[in-house]
């Protein structure tokens, strides 16, 4: 597999040159099998995540350290700078068991009184009430983290993005949702919470119908000086918000934007083309699959209780050539896989030929159809640059061979110093259905910027020397006479890499 490519390039000077013995963490996570509790067509598992890591000084030494979330029933955990590496230390109220996945953080000063204090979300899938999906802030009392619960409601959360967002000096939280427990493809809301001078209170939170939330960027896309939210989602569209001087975000609908549906994973900002405002990349499924993903030809779910027994059907469709060719829609789980969703095809269907020669639209009773209200819909599964060309937008798919697989992790430096940001991509998605299979075709991929006017050299791991096999769930870049990039590796060993200026 990919490893050898390691060994292979190790021994060469690249761009980058692994690192052992750096930070020693292995991820270890239960293996929670969504379909079987919840809804048996779910797409993907959302309880298949971590190590989610934050960088950030919490012992107050200068330096930065590492947080490592929680997953159901293996503790969050802290690595200490120590040197050239880091060793493993306990902070009281912060490390140790939790009784839920935690999926993102934010390492800032809440309280603005000179140490970090941390926001700690709760996600995955596993547990079996809302209820536990709580959200907290650990404020750091000289050293010992209390736990307070954020003024949010509780459901499986995705991102935290903080910024101040009103311009008061302290910072604001962005926190997002990643579905709604056991209703997919719906969520909760989202929240806007104000930090009023080291405090959050439910009067000054706000809900935000976002969708299911990805990832989220606080970037200033108009440039008038107020950072606006860009916003990531599965199943539907990017999403912009503006700011509005810090009263509050207004939802725009960006025609070049809302027009492309994708299953994103990632937004990054960055001004590549050096021209003075934020262009971003939109990290996607990619276009290895069997699926046709167009305009013409959409992925699509549709949310319906089929047999009106009180939980949402979610019938994944796409398109596919009959016996004469033409394109026609067909529910892209098997039919046993159905069966076990919805009584309704076991009635239907008496054979597996009889399913399997009919459309979907020919599956559904007329009174099914006229309730068919919520449908989501996939035009584009490519990942992409969205170039702000002075306030419209335009879109320009990455090379073909970023297409292999998912782009979740990103990072944005200048790695070969021609005054050009350069992107490395990273991703994999271990957590769908055994009928899709594992997406792992990315081994890490360096996005090499020609003169700022388009992505078209990438980097193979046998050219840069950083080789990223597997799905990785965290991706940090630690400054230094000689920086440092951690990847966290899904149910693997943490990466380390050094960047060889």
């Amino acid at each position: 597999k990919a490893l050898r490519v390691e060994a292979a390039v190790e021994s060469r000077n690249y761009l980058f040159s692994k690192q052992k013995g750096v930070l020693d963490y292995l991820h270890q996570q239960d293996d929670y099998i969504d379909y079987f509790y919840s809804q048996n067509i779910l797409p993907h598992k959302f309880s298949q995540i971590g190590p989610r890591m934050e960088q950030g000084d919490l012992n107050g030494d200068g330096l930065e350290d590492i947080l490592v979330g929680a997953t159901n029933l293996h503790p969050t955990r802290v690595f200490l700078r120590d040197g050239e590496g880091f060793k493993e230390a306990l902070l009281a109220g912060l490390t140790g068991k939790k009784a839920f996945s935690e999926s993102g953080f934010a390492i800032i000063d809440v309280d603005l009184d000179g140490d970090n204090d941390v926001i700690a979300l709760a996600g995955g899938y596993e547990n079996p009430t809302e209820e536990e999906y709580r959200h907290y802030l650990y404020l750091n009392e000289q050293g010992t983290f209390n736990r307070i619960p954020l003024p949010v409601d509780p459901f499986p959360a995705s991102v935290v993005r903080p910024f101040d967002m009103d311009h008061d000096g302290d910072l604001d939280l962005f926190i997002g949702c990643r579905v709604a427990l056991y209703n997919f493809p719906f969520s909760r809301d989202s929240w806007i919470v104000k930090n009023d001078h080291g405090s959050f209170s439910r009067e000054n939170a706000v809900r935000l119908e976002l969708g299911m939330v990805t990832d989220a960027t606080w970037s200033d896309y108009n440039g008038d000086g107020w950072e606006d939210l860009v916003v990531a989602r599965e199943w539907n569209s990017l999403k912009v918000l503006k700011n509005l001087e810090g009263v509050k975000l207004d939802i725009q609908e960006i025609p070049e934007i809302e027009a492309m549906h994708g299953i994103w994973y990632s937004i990054t900002p960055g001004d590549f083309d050096q021209d003075g405002d934020e262009d971003y990349l939109a990290g996607n499924l990619g276009n290895n699959h069997r699926f046709t993903v167009s305009d013409e030809y959409p992925l699509r779910i549709y949310a319906l209780d089929l047999d009106r027994n009180g939980s949402i059907d979610p019938i994944s469709t796409g398109f596919w050539g009959d016996q004469y060719d033409v394109m026609k829609e067909y529910p892209v789980n098997y039919f046993d896989e159905l069966v076990g969703q919805s009584s309704y095809f076991a009635l239907r269907f008496k054979t597996y030929t009889s399913f399997g020669h009919t459309t979907f639209e020919e599956m559904l009773s007329d009174d099914m159809k006229e309730r068919m209200d919520h449908i989501f819909h996939v035009n584009s599964s490519s990942s992409q640059v969205l170039w702000n060309e002075g306030g419209t937008f335009r879109w320009e798919e990455l090379p073909p061979v970023v297409q292999l697989s998912p782009v979740s992790k990103t990072l944005v430096r200048d790695f070969n110093k021609d005054g050009f940001p350069d992107i490395l991509l990273a991703g994999n998605d271990h957590s769908y259905d055994i009928s899709t299979g594992y997406y792992d075709a990315n081994k890490g991929l360096l996005l090499m910027s020609k003169d700022g006017v388009a992505f078209e050299q990438v980097l193979s791991p046998a050219e840069s020397g950083l080789v990223l096999s597997g799905m990785v769930e965290s991706l940090l870049y630690l400054e230094g006479e000689e920086p440092i990039i951690v990847a966290g590796m899904n149910r693997d060993s943490v990466l380390t890499y050094k960047v060889n200026r």
